[in-house]
């Protein structure tokens, strides 16, 4: 039925393998991460922020990207040859997430498929070359961001989802290729749940602040390595922190054990290090 002009199948709506045939082949093959939840119950870009910095500074809302969350990402954490910030639109969503290390280093502007204007090399160049930084964040080209090339691939309505499913391709691609792809772990994900139905509730999260002590709804995740079992299903629950208690665990981790604090959340998250669960790389013929 339809109330007030609204059409309640719309948040009912779902898209079959056929529609998708790059994730149905990464879920195929790989890890399907089912309680992977966004970290806030609102909107895109505080997910955005859990996701580099752990916090939204208590925002559930969007905010003009010309006033920047002035937050403190993970990356401060890493040295500058550590990390790359890859986008596709010309203002990558770090500097508006953490502007203090995204306008003061090098390391972004960088492009998905092109050198920028200094002739940093594009994310496809280096990893046809083997040697991409350890870390690696890609944006796709957003359709909520318009200072870039036209068209988009971010799934967002109304894009078109073959464009998205182009993209994930070229990344698979490019990294299975690539002779960096026995060290690698793929992480795709989506900032928030678009407004779909799910039918499992959002658990409690720690939290610095209490208004912001739970997950919001489920979004689709996939974890892509050599090492994961394949056709797995992770049923831990991650969201959008466990991106930077990886990296930190992975990369940051001092004698003691102990990785950089920020904050309570990523304190609490869940890391991916459990689903490398194959002891050595696992063979895929293409």
């Amino acid at each position: 039925r339809k109330a007030g002009g609204a059409n309640p199948g719309v948040v009912m709506a779902y898209h079959t393998a056929a529609q998708l045939p790059v994730y149905e082949f990464l879920a195929r093959e790989f890890c399907v991460c089912d309680h992977w939840f966004c970290s806030v119950p609102g909107a895109t870009m505080p997910n955005r922020c859990y996701a580099a910095a752990g916090t939204s500074g208590g925002l559930r809302n969007n905010i003009k990207p010309s006033r920047p969350y002035n937050l403190a990402s993970f990356v401060r954490h890493l040295k500058p040859d550590e990390w790359r910030w890859y986008s596709h639109d010309y203002v990558p969503t770090i500097w508006l997430i953490d502007p203090q290390v995204g306008l003061s280093l090098e390391n972004v502007p960088a492009f998905f498929d092109r050198r920028d204007v200094f002739g940093h090399r594009s994310f496809l160049e280096r990893a046809a070359k083997g040697d991409l930084p350890p870390v690696s964040w890609i944006d796709p080209n957003f359709y909520d961001l318009t200072f870039g090339p036209a068209g988009s691939n971010d799934d967002h309505p109304p894009s078109d989802l073959r464009a998205g499913q182009k993209l994930v391709l070229q990344v698979v691609d490019a990294l299975m290729q690539s002779r960096a792809w026995r060290k690698t772990m793929l992480v795709i994900t989506y900032d928030e749940h678009g407004g779909f139905f799910d039918h499992v509730q959002p658990p409690k999260a720690a939290d610095d602040r209490p208004a912001m002590r739970r997950y919001g709804p489920r979004v689709p995740a996939l974890v892509v390595s050599p090492f994961v079992a394949k056709g797995s299903v992770a049923k831990t629950v991650f969201d959008h922190t466990s991106i930077i208690k990886t990296i930190l665990t992975r990369f940051c981790r001092k004698a003691n054990g102990r990785i950089p604090n920020m904050g309570a959340r990523v304190k609490a998250a869940s890391h991916l290090g459990e689903l490398l669960t194959e002891t050595r790389a696992r063979a895929y013929k293409r």
